[in-house]
C-alpha cells in the first residue's frame, strides 16, 4: 500500500498498482510532474512543453481524479517520451475512463438526489429554492411514474437527506448571492455545479441514455415554462431546446408549439428560449428558419404570430438578419398591437447588435417613407420605444443618455438616419404628442447631466432645420422651462446652440 502525502513524495517506476484512493492530491501538476522528473531524463522531459500534454494536464487539473489514476496517467506519460504508445491514445484512455466515471456518478445517485441533479442542470446558477422546488417537482412525477407501491404514496423521503449531503453527492456548491425583487435586492442562497461544464453534458446523457425519463422529463420542463417567474420559464425553454436537438419534432409538436399557442407572456419566452439550440444548429437552423417563416404568416394563430415575430430578434434571428428583417417588415404591415409591439422588440433586439445597428435605422427609415399606413406606423412605434427603452452609460455622464442621442453624435455613419427619423417622427400627427414628450425627456436628463447639453443641443438643431427652421423646438423648449421646477438651465443653453441669433 501506498498513500501519497503530497506533491512532494518521490514516485517511484510502477508504484500506480499500489496507490489507494484515499483522497485528492494537493497539487496534480506537480504530483505528475514529480513522477516524470523521477523516471525522464532531461531531454525527455521536453514531453511536458507539448502542447497536447498541457492541455491534458489541464484538463486532469479541473477533474481532480483519484491519486491511484493520477499514477496511471504519468506512467503513460512515461511511455509517450519513450515511443511505447501516441499522445492521442493516453488522451483517448483518459477521456472514456472520465466519460465512464461521469456515467457511473450519475447512476449511483438515489431517488432523492436524481431529480436535484436534473433540475440544477437547467436551472445551474440559479437560487437554491427554484432549484429544489424543480426537483421535487420532477420527484414527484416520477414516483407518480413508478408507481411506487400500492398505496400510490411518493418514494420521496422528505427528511431522506440532508442540503449538505445532496450538494455532495451532485458535485454541486452553495454560495450567497442577491437578487432584485419587488421591493428591493435580497440576499439568497445561489447553488452551481461545481463543473460548469455538467449542466449540457448531465442533460444529454439523461437523454441519450434513459429513454423511459423522455415524457417525464419534457412534461416537467412543459410545466415550469408557464409557471410565474420569467427565469423559470427562459431557462425551461434552453433545456427544452438543447433536448430537442435529439428529437425536434417531438420537442416542436409537444412542447415548443403548445407554449408559442399558450398566448401566455412567460410560455412565450420558454418557447423563444426553445429555439436557441437548434437555431445554432447546422442541420435543424434551416429548418427552424422555415418554421417561424410559417409562423408568421397571416393565418396562424394569433399568440403564435406573436411568438415566431419576437424570435426573430433572438439569436436565431441575428444569425439570419437579411431574412428576419424581411419577416418583421411583413409582420409590421399589421394593425394588431402585440403584433406591432413583437415587431419592435425584435428592431430593438437587433439594433443592439452593433453590426446590425445600422440595418435596422435604414429599415425604419424605409419603413416611415412608406405608403402603405400600417407599415408606417409601425416604424413610427418602433423609432419611439428604441428611444425611451435604451440608453448608454458614457464616462463623461452623470446619468445614462438616450441612445439616440448618444449614437448621433458618436456615429457620422448613423446621424443622417436618426435625423430623418426623428423629424418624421416630430411632423407625423399620430405621433407629434409623442415625439415632443420623448425630447421632453431628453431635456430633463439634460438639467441633470451637463455633459449631456452639447450632443443634444447639437441634435435639436439639426432636427429644427429638417423641420424648416419654424421654431417649433424653440417653442417647446421655452414650454417646458416655464413649468414647475422645469430644465430652465438646460433649456438656456440648448436655445443657443439651436439658433444663436434667435438668443440676441
Amino acid at each position: 500500500m501506498v498513500v501519497i502525502v503530497d506533491e512532494r513524495a518521490e514516485l517511484g517506476a510502477d508504484i500506480y498498482p499500489f496507490v489507494l484512493d484515499g483522497g485528492e492530491p494537493a497539487d496534480v501538476s506537480a504530483t505528475v510532474n514529480n513522477y516524470l522528473v523521477n523516471q525522464l531524463s532531461a531531454d525527455e522531459l521536453g514531453l511536458l512543453d507539448r502542447a497536447e500534454v498541457t492541455q491534458l494536464l489541464s484538463l486532469v487539473s479541473e477533474h481532480r481524479p483519484p491519486a491511484r489514476e493520477l499514477t496511471q496517467l504519468a506512467a503513460q506519460l512515461v511511455d509517450v517520451a519513450r515511443g511505447r504508445i501516441d499522445i492521442a491514445e493516453v488522451v483517448g484512455r483518459y477521456s472514456a475512463s472520465d466519460d465512464n466515471r461521469f456515467r457511473q456518478w450519475f447512476d449511483d445517485l438515489d431517488a432523492d438526489t436524481r431529480p436535484f441533479v436534473i433540475a440544477l442542470a437547467v436551472f445551474n446558477n440559479m437560487p437554491l429554492h427554484i432549484v429544489s422546488v424543480a426537483g421535487r417537482t420532477l420527484a414527484r412525477l416520477i414516483a407518480v411514474a413508478e408507481a411506487v407501491d400500492e398505496d400510490g404514496a411518493p418514494a420521496q423521503s422528505v427528511f431522506g437527506v440532508r442540503s449538505a449531503e445532496l450538494l455532495n453527492r451532485a458535485r454541486a456548491q452553495s454560495y450567497r448571492s442577491h437578487e432584485d425583487s419587488e421591493y428591493g435586492r435580497i440576499p439568497v442562497d445561489m447553488v452551481r455545479f461545481a463543473d460548469d461544464r455538467i449542466p449540457r453534458r448531465l442533460l444529454e446523457y439523461v437523454w441519450q441514455e434513459y429513454p423511459a425519463a423522455h415524457e417525464l422529463v419534457r412534461d416537467w420542463l412543459r410545466e415550469l415554462g408557464g409557471v410565474g417567474d420569467l427565469r423559470v420559464s427562459t431557462r425551461a425553454g434552453v433545456a427544452v431546446g438543447l433536448l430537442s436537438t435529439f428529437e425536434f419534432e417531438h420537442a416542436r409538436q409537444l412542447v415548443i408549439e403548445p407554449w408559442a399557442d399558450s398566448g401566455r407572456r412567460n410560455d412565450q419566452y420558454a418557447a423563444i428560449g426553445a429555439l436557441q439550440f437548434p437555431g445554432l444548429q447546422p442541420e435543424l437552423a434551416p429548418l427552424v428558419a422555415r418554421m417561424l417563416a410559417a409562423w408568421s404568416r397571416p393565418g396562424q394563430p394569433p399568440a403564435r404570430r406573436v411568438t415566431a415575430t419576437a424570435a426573430l430578434g433572438s439569436a436565431v434571428g441575428q444569425l439570419m438578419p437579411h431574412r428576419a428583417i424581411g419577416l418583421l417588415r411583413q409582420t409590421a404591415r399589421s394593425a394588431d398591437p402585440e403584433l406591432r409591439n413583437a415587431v419592435c422588440y425584435s428592431m430593438i433586439e437587433l439594433f443592439n447588435v452593433r453590426e446590425q445597428t445600422g440595418r435596422v435605422l435604414r429599415e425604419l427609415r424605409r419603413w416611415t417613407a412608406s405608403q402603405r399606413k400600417g407599415l408606417r406606423a409601425t416604424g413610427f412605434l418602433c423609432v419611439l420605444q428604441l428611444s425611451f427603452d435604451l440608453s448608454v452609460d458614457t464616462a463623461e455622464g452623470v446619468h445614462p443618455w438616450p441612445v439616440l442621442v448618444w449614437l448621433a453624435d458618436r456615429s457620422s455613419e448613423h446621424r443622417d438616419d436618426i435625423v430623418v427619423l426623428f423629424a418624421r417622427l416630430m411632423q407625423a400627427p399620430y405621433f407629434l404628442p409623442a415625439a415632443y414628450d420623448e425630447i421632453r425627456r431628453w431635456v430633463y436628463i439634460a438639467e441633470h447631466d451637463t455633459q449631456l447639453r452639447g450632443p443634444l443641443g447639437r441634435l435639436l438643431a439639426d432636427l429644427e432645420k429638417a423641420d424648416q427652421n419654424n421654431g417649433v423646438v424653440p417653442y417647446y423648449l421655452r414650454e417646458w422651462a416655464d413649468e414647475h421646477n422645469g430644465p430652465a438651465v438646460a433649456v438656456a443653453e440648448l436655445l443657443t446652440m439651436i439658433d444663436p441669433k434667435r438668443m440676441n
